[in-house]
């Protein structure tokens, strides 16, 4: 489990942003189709990551069409991977 702060996982976007802006085009093409395969690599991970939340979502009463959101299915992390 992660446990980095919310704020710190922020600023570390916010750093990483900074370094993504002055990438090339084909530098950041490579970084997005490294991400979706990784997505693609991981996906019995997230999909075990995310029982965890939906679990954790319904035993904490959202209503079930906030749960419903929250799903990533491996129909969902496919197609965000092929975006």
């Amino acid at each position: 489990m992660n446990t980095t702060s919310v704020r710190q996982q922020a600023q570390n976007a916010r750093a990483a942003a900074r370094k993504l802006c002055s990438l090339s085009r084909s530098e950041k093409d490579k970084a997005l189709l490294a991400i979706a395969a990784a997505l693609r690599d991981e996906s019995t991970l997230i999909s075990e990551a995310n029982a965890i939340d939906l679990e954790n979502a319904r035993a904490a009463g959202l209503s079930p069409a906030m749960v419903d959101r929250l799903a990533m299915g491996a129909k969902v992390i496919q197609s965000t991977a092929s975006a």
